[in-house]
């Protein structure tokens, strides 16, 4: 979420790709989004993920302290 807040590259993918790149932990989220992507069309303009990633991060019990009560991230 923090990268989604942060980036400025408008494509997704580029920032799956960079996490990738800084941790090997992403390797195989981002090989099972691949397979998905090869198949169907996938939406992937990160300015669409940013507007929702406080909505989803809320509901984690992992994350739920980074979004204040109306889904904003907290630091906006």
């Amino acid at each position: 979420m923090t990268a989604l807040r942060t980036t400025q590259d408008a494509d997704v993918w580029a920032v799956l790709a960079e996490l990738e790149a800084k941790d090997e932990g992403w390797q195989q989220t981002n090989a099972v989004l691949d397979a998905i992507r090869s198949s169907v069309p996938v939406h992937g303009d990160t300015g669409t993920y940013r507007a929702w990633a406080g909505t989803v991060t809320r509901f984690s019990f992992e994350t739920y302290d980074m979004v204040d009560s109306d889904d904003h991230l907290i630091g906006d």
